[in-house]
């Protein structure tokens, strides 16, 4: 007997009911914020230095004042920045609403890749539900920092779409269109070019290992090269490779039972949805496995080894595809088996196929599936976190706090330095610090995001004065200036965070500041309290990149006493930033 397809016949009737299902599940976060997820403010910026700079490359951003390379893949800046312009749209309107699309978009070419590799309707359109439902298919992507991440990853799946048959049929159409995408994926995301082409290579040997295969993909390469040669020979000649290799070291690369661990905490969540989504991906693999078929399992292994900083997102292809095989093949396929030893099973599932016969059934399977979405939103959804908690990755920098940045831009002198303090715990969602130097238009000396492109580790050694500080750093006000000095941090100004949620109580340090005669009240509002330092001159200020911090996060106030005397004796007040030098050669590059 067989059994009965699911999926709808119509292609279209597929891809309009996956795309609402990612609507559904995607459009809530959207419906209750009038601003950027998360983050974004520093692609902000840049793209409105593009249009500043009317589409030339900027040497550097002016944001955070720490004259940033502007070595950033730049398409997603042109394309916003021409949009803006051309549409009339507010760049922050495109900045909240292109990564949603883009994201939305990528579903598209996904379909169309899992038709090419898992061939039955069935496996694609469980795949494909799979793929829209787990979080890190759109979590990442669709914050305002997603403006290049979601970008990257629609045209880094629609390349993927293309290997296949331009390793099968290859001709000169489809290489240039190959070629155009490839390029487009590396001039808008670098993590997204390396996915897609070691994701390319693992095509090749699965469906192109011929010599016209070959020639094919080498084209490609060179095209994109060709294409993509008036950005990279631009960074090359202002910059050299030295941002490239600054950022590189924040990759995250270790090593295999690293990477390993990774993807067993990626399969196996401690969330009970997850989890169950991860059983089905555990499936797939060894049903592929059993059947000598390496491609899936292979391509989840790489994403892992080769980028494991974004690898929770690229992994979600082949993860969501092994889930379609998972599904469809066993645990769906033994039920007509076992329906056939039992006659009342048997007419219902003939049942079933009639009625799934008559026209247009597939509005049913589309109302099936919102009506199953609704009731397992809650389950899926990363929403379920208490709000005060602040871990939640989609939240929204609150209006109130918005207005006292803007306060801050146009009441305090422009070369102030801002110790801007937050309520959150992890740098990767503290939208705080991020937006403040797009908004506010002043330095925050605390502020990681955009470290990754300077020299000298910077990126590491900002994560670490952010964690240490807010690990041990705010306990009081003299705990903090105390901590602040040791660390060789000065700062003009002192933001204060009111409104936006977060583990960290700042209420006590926000009255002792208010009491303390060495700060004076500038402003005193709903979302935040901005404070002057009596007596600091602006342009006093020095950010975490000059802090005695080495990349391990370890300083000479860590070592023993004898330790710490032996380099106050030899190098005097320049003792930790002694330790900190010898520090970082001894533990290499």
């Amino acid at each position: 007997m067989q059994r009965a397809s699911v999926l709808p016949a119509r292609p279209d009737a597929t891809i309009l009911a996956i795309l609402v299902l990612a609507l559904v599940v995607r459009l809530p976060f959207f419906l209750g914020s009038d601003f950027p997820l998360n983050d974004g403010g520093l692609f902000f910026v840049m793209s409105e230095e593009v249009a500043a700079a009317h589409y030339s490359l900027p040497y550097v951003t002016s944001y955070n004042a720490d004259r940033l390379p502007f070595a950033y893949p730049p398409f997603s800046f042109f394309l916003t920045a021409f949009l803006s312009q051309a549409l009339s749209i507010p760049l922050i309107t495109l900045v909240r609403y292109l990564p949603l699309l883009a994201n939305l978009l990528a579903i598209i070419p996904f379909i169309v890749l899992a038709r090419s590799l898992l061939r039955t309707r069935d496996r694609v359109f469980f795949a494909a539900v799979a793929f829209v439902l787990v979080p890190r298919s759109y979590e990442w992507l669709v914050m305002g920092g997603g403006l290049t991440r979601s970008l990257g990853f629609l045209f880094a799946l629609t390349a993927l779409c293309q290997a296949v048959g331009l390793y099968r049929r290859p001709s000169a159409p489809r290489i240039v269109v190959a070629a155009g995408l490839v390029a487009l994926t590396w001039l808008t995301h670098l993590e997204m070019g390396l996915f897609m082409s070691y994701s390319y290579l693992l095509l090749f040997l699965s469906h192109g290992r011929s010599r016209r295969g070959l020639l094919a993909g080498a084209a490609v390469g060179l095209g994109a090269g060709v294409l993509t040669a008036p950005w990279w020979l631009v960074i090359a000649r202002y910059h050299g490779l030295e941002p490239y290799r600054a950022a590189s070291a924040t990759a995250g690369w270790s090593s295999l039972g690293g990477a390993l661990t990774a993807l067993q905490q990626f399969l196996f969540s401690e969330q009970p949805s997850l989890a169950f989504l991860g059983g089905l991906t555990a499936l797939g693999l060894v049903a592929c496995v059993a059947r000598r078929q390496w491609l899936l399992p292979l391509w989840l292994l790489l994403v892992f080894v080769l980028t494991p900083r974004s690898a929770p997102t690229e992994g979600t292809v082949p993860a969501a595809l092994l889930m379609g095989i998972g599904l469809a093949d066993v645990v769906l396929a033994p039920l007509p088996r076992l329906a056939a030893g039992r006659g009342w099973i048997e007419t219902a599932a003939a049942r079933l196929r009639v009625g799934l016969t008559i026209p247009h059934w597939e509005h049913r399977v589309l109302v099936g599936t919102l009506a199953a979405t609704v009731s397992f939103a809650d389950l899926v959804l990363p929403v379920g976190s208490p709000p005060h908690l602040g871990n939640n990755p989609l939240e929204t920098l609150p209006a109130p706090e918005r207005e006292a940045m803007a306060w801050i831009a146009s009441h305090t002198p422009p070369a102030s330095a801002f110790l801007v303090l937050s309520p959150k715990t992890s740098w990767e969602v503290d939208y705080v610090l991020e937006w403040f130097p797009a908004l506010a238009r002043r330095k925050s000396v605390l502020t990681v995001q955009g470290s990754e492109w300077l020299p000298g580790w910077a990126h590491a050694r900002r994560a670490c004065l952010y964690n240490r500080f807010h690990a041990g750093g705010m306990d009081d006000l003299d705990t903090m200036n105390a901590w602040l000095e040791r660390m060789g941090i000065t700062y003009t100004h002192v933001y204060v965070s009111r409104l936006a949620p977060g583990p960290v109580d700042l209420g006590d340090l926000r009255e002792a500041l208010l009491a303390s005669p060495g700060f004076q009240v500038l402003f005193d509002g709903a979302g935040a309290t901005v404070f002057a330092r009596t007596g600091a001159e602006p342009g006093q200020g020095s950010a975490a990149a000059q802090s005695p911090i080495a990349r391990d996060c370890q300083t000479l106030f860590d070592q023993p006493e004898g330790i710490q005397a032996a380099f106050h004796d030899t190098y005097g007040e320049r003792a930790p930033w002694a330790w900190a030098d010898a520090h970082a050669h001894e533990i290499g590059p």
